[in-house]
C-alpha cells in the first residue's frame, strides 16, 4: 500500500464513485460499493483493524500535514470565501465477511461489523489522530455534527457498547485496531479521551520504535491544528465528518481483495488538464497563426515537461482566477488576452521560461555563489508551492533587473519560511501571498521591504514562542531551518536530500532516571527549556539518529566520530563533536548563535526567543 499517495480532490463525490465504479465493473461483478461520509463511516458499529500481513503506519509528518492543508483548504478555513461543498479523500477497500453490510447509519442493527483495512490504513489511521486531537483540543464544548448524522468526535473514536451479552465478539473498545507496536501506541496516545495532550512514558519510543512516525504525526497535526481558534476547530470538525467522503468497496475474500487493490492503485495515464487546454488553444486556429501557436505551446511543453500541469496551476492563480478549476481559469484568460497567440506570447512563453529556471534551482543553486538561485533553491526545498506565483511574478517583472529580482525573491523567501514558523496552513498562506502577487504586478512591491513582506507584532511574538520548541511544532521546517543556518555559519551550501536527514535531540527528549543527563540537568522545567531550544538540535542521518537516541554525551560523540570516520560532517554535527561537555551554558551560547543567524534570514530579531532568562542548570 504506497505510503506516500496524497489525496485527491475531485470536482464531485457522485462522479467519484462513478469513475471508480466504470474502472472495475468489467472486471468484478456484483461488487459492493458507496460513498460515505467520514460521520458515516466511523459510525454504528463498523470496527476497522489492519490485518498482521499489512506494514505498519508509514506516513510521516509530510503526508500528514499535506493531508490537513489539503482538507483545511477545501474547508474554508483560512478563506471561508474559497470553501468546498464537499471533498474526496479517495478510496477505501475493506475485506469482510459475506453478506456484511457497507458501514453506516443502515448497517446499525448489525451490531458490531468487523472490517480488515486492505487500502486506506495511512488514511484512517491518520484521521483517527486528527479526530482525537480536535476532541481534545475541544473540551466540554458541545459535540459536532448535524442532526442527519449526531456523530460526536468520541463515537467517532470508541465503539459502541453492546446491547447484550454475546453481541459482538469484539474484544476492544476502539473503532481502529492497528497490528504491531502501533496498537498500543494508537490506543495510549490518541485514541484515550485526553490523550493527545499527554507525553509518551520514557519508554514507550524504545518499546515501541516501529511506532514512532505516529507520535511525530501526532505531535505535527496538534501544532497545526491549536493555532486555529475554536470557531475554526469546530468547523474543521463538521467539515470532516459530513463533507469529506471516500468510497468505499467491499471484498469477502482476501485473493479477489489483492486483485481489486491492484485494479485500483494501478497507475494509468488519464487526459492531463494541460492536453485539454491544448485543445482550446490549438483547435480551431486559422493557418496564419496555428503554427506561430503550436511552435510556442510545444518548445513550453518540452522544456517543463512533467511540471506543465503544475506550471498551470500556478498560472492560473497568478493572473487572479484562483477560485475557477484550472481549465475554466485558463479558458477564461485566454479569452481576455485576445485569443491564442496573446496567450502564448504574452503569457505562457515568458511565465514557461522563468518557470523552468525556478525548476532548475530546485536540486541545486544553479550557481552556488548567486543568492537569487541560492534562495530559489531553499525554497524548492518546501513542502507546498503557494510562492511559486509570487516568485514568477518577481522574475518576470524584472526580467532585465537582477538586483530588482534578489530583493522582491528575499522577501518571498523570508514569508515563506516565518509562515511555516507560525505553523499557518497552506490556505492562509497562499492568501498572504495571492495579496504578494498583486503587489510586484501593480509595481507597490519592489523589494522586501514592501509593506507586504512585513509582520505584525503578534506574528513576530508569535514567531518567536514557537521557536522555543519549533521541532514538536513544525519537524520539517525545523530541519530545514537548521540546514540554512548551518550553511550560513559553514561558508558552504547544504547539498543533503533533507528526506536523508533527521533533527537529533543531544540532550535527549527523555533521557533515564539514572543517567548522567539528570544528573546535569536536575531541574525538570530546566531540561525541558533546554531539550527542545534550537542550540540543542542536530541533524543526523536516519540510521545514525536511531542509534544514538538516549546514550550519554560522551557515546553519542563516540558515535558519531566512528559513523563519520575521516569524511566531512556538517557543521551542526562538528560543534557537538567539539564540546567538551553539553551542559546549559553550552546549550545556551549555541542557542544565541543559531538565533542571530536565524534572525538574519528571516528578518526578523528573534534573539529573546531564547531560553536566556531560563535558571542555571547547575543551581
Amino acid at each position: 500500500m504506497p505510503s506516500t499517495a496524497r489525496v485527491k480532490q475531485w470536482d464531485g463525490v457522485a462522479d467519484a464513485a462513478s469513475t471508480i465504479r466504470t474502472r472495475i465493473a468489467g472486471m468484478f461483478q456484483r461488487l459492493r460499493l458507496g460513498s460515505l461520509a467520514l460521520g458515516e463511516l466511523f459510525s454504528a458499529g463498523a470496527a476497522f483493524s489492519v490485518p498482521a500481513f499489512q506494514r505498519p503506519y508509514d506516513w510521516g509528518s509530510d503526508e500528514a500535514l499535506q493531508l490537513l492543508d489539503d482538507v483545511s483548504r477545501a474547508a474554508g478555513i483560512d478563506a471561508p470565501e474559497q470553501a468546498d461543498p464537499d471533498y474526496f479523500l479517495g478510496t477505501v477497500l475493506l475485506l469482510t465477511k459475506e453478506g456484511s453490510p457497507l458501514p453506516g447509519a443502515d448497517a446499525a442493527r448489525h451490531g458490531i461489523v468487523e472490517y480488515q483495512i486492505i487500502d486506506g490504513q495511512q488514511r484512517l489511521t491518520t484521521l483517527t489522530i486528527l479526530f482525537a486531537i480536535l476532541r481534545d483540543l475541544q473540551g466540554s464544548g458541545p459535540s459536532f455534527g448535524s442532526e442527519g448524522n449526531p456523530s460526536t468526535l468520541t463515537s467517532l473514536m470508541r465503539l459502541p457498547a453492546p446491547q447484550s451479552e454475546g453481541t459482538s465478539r469484539i474484544r476492544h473498545a476502539y473503532r481502529i485496531v492497528l497490528n504491531g507496536a502501533d496498537r498500543r501506541l494508537l490506543r495510549e496516545y490518541v485514541q484515550r479521551t485526553g490523550s493527545t495532550l499527554i507525553e509518551p512514558e520514557e519508554d514507550a519510543e524504545d518499546a515501541c520504535m516501529a511506532s514512532t512516525k505516529l507520535l511525530s504525526v501526532r505531535e505535527a497535526l496538534m501544532a497545526n491544528v491549536s493555532q486555529l481558534t475554536k470557531e475554526q476547530r469546530e468547523h474543521l470538525a463538521t467539515f470532516l465528518t459530513e463533507r469529506c467522503h471516500v468510497v468505499v468497496t467491499l471484498s469477502h475474500d482476501l485473493e479477489r481483495a489483492h486483485r481489486l487493490f491492484t485494479v485500483l492503485n494501478e497507475r494509468g495515464k488519464p487526459l492531463r488538464r494541460n492536453d485539454i487546454v491544448k485543445v482550446e488553444v490549438l483547435g480551431g486556429l486559422d493557418p496564419e497563426d496555428g503554427a506561430h501557436v503550436r511552435r510556442g505551446w510545444e518548445v513550453a511543453e518540452q522544456a517543463l515537461g512533467e511540471d506543465f500541469e503544475a506550471f498551470f496551476g500556478h498560472l492560473k492563480v497568478l493572473h487572479g482566477r484562483k477560485r475557477a478549476s484550472v481549465v475554466t481559469g485558463l479558458r477564461s484568460l485566454i479569452n481576455d488576452l485576445g485569443g491564442p497567440r496573446s496567450f502564448v506570447d504574452g503569457v505562457l512563453t515568458p511565465y514557461s521560461k522563468v518557470f523552468a529556471q525556478i525548476q532548475a534551482c530546485r536540486s541545486a543553486p544553479a550557481v552556488p555563489d548567486d543568492d537569487l538561485t541560492l534562495l530559489l533553491y531553499y525554497l524548492g526545498r518546501l513542502r507546498g508551492h503557494e510562492w511559486y506565483p509570487a516568485a514568477l511574478a518577481a522574475l518576470k517583472v524584472c526580467d532585465s533587473d537582477r538586483a530588482s529580482a534578489l530583493g522582491l525573491v528575499r522577501g518571498i523567501d523570508r514569508l515563506a519560511h516565518v509562515t511555516r514558523i507560525l505553523c499557518h496552513g497552506s490556505g492562509r498562506r497562499s492568501t498572504r501571498f495571492n495579496k504578494v502577487v498583486q503587489a510586484i504586478i501593480s509595481g507597490q512591491a519592489r523589494d522586501e521591504t514592501a509593506d507586504v513582506f512585513q509582520f505584525t507584532r503578534d506574528e513576530v511574538r508569535n514567531a518567536r514562542f514557537h521557536l522555543r520548541n519549533l521541532y514538536r511544532r513544525n519537524p520539517p521546517v525545523c530541519k530545514l531551518l537548521l540546514m540554512r543556518i548551518n550553511d550560513r555559519l559553514s561558508g558552504a551550501v547544504t547539498l543533503e536530500d533533507p528526506r536523508h536527514l533527521s533533527v537529533e535531540h543531544v540532550l535527549p527528549n527523555r533521557p533515564a532516571v539514572n543517567s548522567d543527563w539528570r544528573e546535569m540537568y536536575r531541574e525538570p522545567d530546566v531540561r525541558e527549556a533546554a531539550t527542545h531550544c534550537l542550540g540543542n538540535y542536530s541533524l543526523l542521518p536516519d540510521k545514525l539518529n536511531d542509534r544514538l537516541r538516549n546514550r550519554s554525551f560522551a557515546e553519542k560523540k563516540a558515535q558519531i566520530v566512528e559513523y563519520f570516520g575521516n569524511g566531512p560532517m556538517l557543521g551542526v554535527v562538528a560543534d557537538v563533536v567539539s564540546a567538551p561537555v553539553w551542559d546549559f551554558a553550552t546549550v545556551a551560547a549555541r542557542e544565541a548563535r543559531f538565533l542571530d543567524v536565524l534572525g538574519e534570514i528571516i528578518g526578523i530579531d528573534v534573539r529573546d526567543a531564547g531560553m536566556g532568562s531560563a535558571p542555571h542548570a547547575a543551581e
